[in-house]
């Protein structure tokens, strides 16, 4: 509520976000949550991991994930197959995104090859849902890519209330985990209304839709509304 109270649409699209870890499929999006610390961000992962247990998570941060091996830390304990996610809490973009690589992460289909040090590599379904929390979303200078075919695999979530220490319930994560199987139900429920509307992909809010729109077009050299239409018809087209 000290989030998204009169935000029904964000609060379905994190209700959908959460239920699609419980297929074993890629969402054929990847989550970028953001604020200044004591917001909740953590705590949303530590629910998903919960939900999850350890071995069906892993912590691959965004530079990593372009290394010849980075891929390698997405693999299980049995070395053959990929978690089911990843989710990661670092401070900021410092060192820029492979937009290219996200873009294979993001897809429904994503195939990947996986080298592993020292003995052969891996052909793999990449069915990893990938969520990143950082405290700043900064504006990329170089290896800027802001295509439409980019912008349709990435979601922002701006979580935009921090809470002050006097706000923080302190024993919300605890009931959080607590209340995994009561959420599960919910989460079942969320599946199958996805399931009757034909697309299992989690639907951004108008909100979520806005920021991402304003945050990609603020690493472009021309920001003129002329412009803007003008890229953006020609990418419908």
């Amino acid at each position: 509520d000290g989030q998204w109270k009169n935000d029904e649409e964000t609060v379905t699209f994190i209700r959908e976000w959460l239920a699609t870890h419980l297929l074993l499929q890629n969402p054929g999006k990847v989550l970028f949550i953001y604020s200044p610390g004591g917001s909740g961000k953590t705590l949303l992962l530590d629910a998903i991991r919960a939900m999850l247990s350890p071995q069906l998570t892993a912590s691959v941060p965004t530079d990593q994930l372009d290394r010849q091996f980075g891929l390698e830390y997405l693999l299980q304990g049995d070395r053959q197959t990929v978690v089911r996610a990843n989710l990661v809490d670092e401070n900021a973009i410092n060192k820029g995104i492979d937009w290219a690589k996200i873009k294979r992460l993001a897809d429904i289909n994503a195939v990947m090859n996986v080298d592993r040090k020292n003995t052969s590599s891996l052909l793999l379904p990449m069915n990893v849902q990938c969520t990143f929390a950082m405290n700043t979303l900064d504006v990329q200078i170089n290896n800027v890519e802001t295509t439409y075919a980019v912008q349709r695999k990435v979601c922002l979530l701006r979580f935009e209330k921090s809470f002050s220490k006097e706000e923080m319930d302190e024993d919300l994560g605890r009931r959080m985990i607590e209340e995994l199987p009561q959420l599960g139900g919910l989460l079942i429920q969320t599946l199958r209304e996805m399931k009757k509307r034909d697309d299992m992909t989690p639907r951004e809010s108008v909100k979520m839709l806005a920021d991402k729109k304003a945050w990609f077009a603020s690493m472009t050299q021309d920001n003129s509304p002329v412009a803007s239409f003008a890229t953006e018809r020609l990418q419908q087209k």
